[in-house]
C-alpha cells in the first residue's frame, strides 16, 4: 500500500496511506503519541491512536497545496503523476510546506539531502520572469524543489544563509517566500510591502517583508515566521491556516462561498489557543479586520489567517498577505484619481451582521463584532479611531523607507487614497 511518512518537529509523527483514489488513512505513531512535545498535524486531527480517514483528512492535506487547479495540473505533469490528488503531490513536493510538517516517501530519511545549493541572481531573476509570463510556473521545469506553498498567487521559496541565497533540498528548510505580485494589479508587490509596514506601524504583528531586485526583476520577499534559527540551524515551526483548522476545503475559503465567518474563527481560537493567549489572539484578529476595512484589504479569507502549533501552546500567527484595493479602480488594476467613492463599494471578505461593504460598516457593526469576539465594548472602535488618526504617519513612514525607484505612481495613489480614507473612516466609526 503506498505510504508517506509524515514528520513534525523532526520526528516521525504519522503514516499516511493511500487506500484508493483520494481515499487516505492517517495514523499517528505510538512514539509520537507518547512524545512530550507532540502536536497534531491539524487541530481537525487531534492526537489519538485511532486512524483518520474521509473528508476531514482530505481537506487538511489539500490545504498544504496551491489553490489553483492549473498549478496543481502543471505540478502533476512535471512529476508524471496521473492526477492532482493530494497524496501524489505531497509525496513529490511535500518536503517543505507551511509549518513543521515534512512529507516523504516511506522509509526515506528526511535529512538524507540536507545540503542546499547556492543560487545566483540570474537564476532567481529568470524564475521571477517565468512566473510573470506564466502564473502557473511555480517550479522550474525539471528541478526537484520538493516544496509546496498554498494559495492562489505565484511564488517560490528560498533559503538565506549568511547573505547567500540557497536552493533548499527539501530537507533543508526554506526561510523566505518570494512573490512577484499579481499580474493584473500594477506594483502590487510593492504595495503589499507598504501595507504590511503600515500595519506594523499601527500596532499589528506582521511578517517581515522587503522589496528586492534581481537583475531587472523586483519581488516581494517575506521572511517565514514558521522557521527559526538556533545556533546556525534552521528549524520548522508548525502552523495551519483557518481553512484547515475549520475543516474547510480551499475552494470555500471565503465566507461568501460558505467558508468560515469571524464567529467560526473565534470559536477555533477559544477552543484551541492557550488560555492565557486567547484574549490577545481574539483582539489581534478583531483589530486586523478593522485594519482591512480601513485600507480596503479585501482578501482576508480563512487561508490568510493561521494558528501556530507549538508543543502545549497554540496561538494566532503574525499577519500576512495584507494588501489594499485603494489605489485601483477595478479588477483590471486601473489606477484611481482622487475620487474615493468607489472604495465604499468594495466588498470585504468577511461580514458583520450581514454587512460586508466598506461603506455599510459603522461603529455599531464593530461593537457587534466585539460581542462576537468576547472583547470589551469599545475595543475595536477605539482601535479603529486610533488607527485612522495615526494612519498617515504610518503610511508615510512605510513609503519613505522605500528606495526611490520603488516609490511608484501606485504607491503615490495609495498615499493620497489613504489620506482621503482617514476622514471617511473616522466618520463611520462615530456612527
Amino acid at each position: 500500500m503506498p505510504t508517506i511518512d509524515v514528520y513534525l518537529y523532526g520526528q516521525l509523527a504519522a503514516k499516511l496511506e493511500r487506500l484508493g483514489h483520494s481515499s487516505y488513512r492517517l495514523k499517528y505513531t505510538p512514539d509520537w503519541l507518547s512524545h512530550s512535545q507532540a502536536v497534531p498535524l491539524s487541530t481537525q486531527l487531534p492526537l489519538r491512536p485511532q486512524p483518520y480517514t474521509g473528508d476531514p483528512l482530505l481537506r487538511v492535506l489539500s490545504g498544504f497545496l496551491p489553490d489553483r487547479e492549473e498549478v496543481l495540473a502543471r505540478w502533476a505533469g512535471e512529476a508524471r503523476l496521473a492526477d492532482t490528488e493530494p497524496f501524489g503531490l505531497l509525496e513529490h513536493y511535500g518536503e517543505d510546506v507551511a509549518g513543521a510538517a515534512v512529507f516523504v516517501p516511506e522509509d526515506k530519511d528526511p535529512l538524507a539531502e540536507r545540503e542546499a545549493t547556492t543560487i545566483d541572481d540570474s537564476t532567481v531573476a529568470n524564475r521571477i520572469r517565468g512566473i510573470r509570463e506564466d502564473p502557473r510556473a511555480w517550479i522550474e521545469k525539471h528541478r526537484e524543489h520538493r516544496f509546496s506553498l498554498a494559495g492562489m498567487q505565484g511564488k517560490f521559496a528560498l533559503a538565506l544563509r549568511n547573505g547567500q541565497w540557497l536552493e533548499p533540498s527539501g530537507a533543508e528548510p526554506s526561510t523566505h517566500i518570494l512573490k512577484p505580485g499579481i499580474e493584473q494589479y500594477p506594483d502590487s508587490e510593492i504595495l503589499e510591502h507598504v501595507v504590511m509596514r503600515t500595519a506594523a506601524g499601527l500596532g499589528l504583528p506582521v511578517a517581515q517583508t522587503s522589496i528586492l531586485r534581481f537583475e531587472d526583476q523586483r519581488i516581494l520577499c517575506v521572511e517565514r515566521f514558521d522557521r527559526t534559527e538556533v545556533d546556525g540551524t534552521v528549524f520548522r515551526i508548525h502552523q495551519e491556516d483557518f481553512a484547515q483548522a475549520t475543516g474547510t476545503p480551499p475552494a470555500r475559503k471565503y465566507e461568501e462561498d460558505g467558508g468560515p465567518s469571524p464567529a467560526d474563527i473565534a470559536r477555533v481560537l477559544r477552543r484551541e489557543a492557550e488560555p492565557a493567549l486567547v484574549g490577545n489572539s481574539l483582539a489581534t484578529y478583531g483589530a486586523s479586520l478593522v485594519f482591512s476595512w480601513l485600507l480596503a484589504h479585501n482578501d482576508g479569507h480563512s487561508k490568510n489567517y493561521s494558528l501556530r502549533l507549538y508543543p502545549r501552546q497554540i496561538e494566532l500567527t503574525p499577519l500576512y498577505d495584507l494588501n489594499s484595493y485603494l489605489p485601483y479602480a477595478d479588477a483590471g488594476g486601473r489606477i484611481r484619481g482622487r475620487d474615493l467613492s468607489y472604495a465604499h463599494e468594495v466588498e470585504l471578505s468577511f461580514s458583520i451582521r450581514g454587512a460586508s461593504r466598506i461603506g455599510d460598516l459603522t461603529g455599531a457593526h464593530w461593537n457587534a463584532l466585539e460581542e462576537i469576539l468576547s472583547l470589551p465594548r469599545g475595543t475595536l472602535v477605539e482601535y479603529g479611531t486610533a488607527a485612522a488618526e495615526s494612519l498617515m504617519p504610518a503610511v508615510n513612514a512605510a513609503i519613505d523607507s522605500l528606495e526611490p525607484e520603488f516609490q511608484t505612481e501606485v504607491v503615490d495613489q495609495f498615499r493620497q487614497a489613504a489620506f482621503l480614507r482617514r476622514s471617511s473612516a473616522l466618520e463611520a466609526l462615530s456612527a
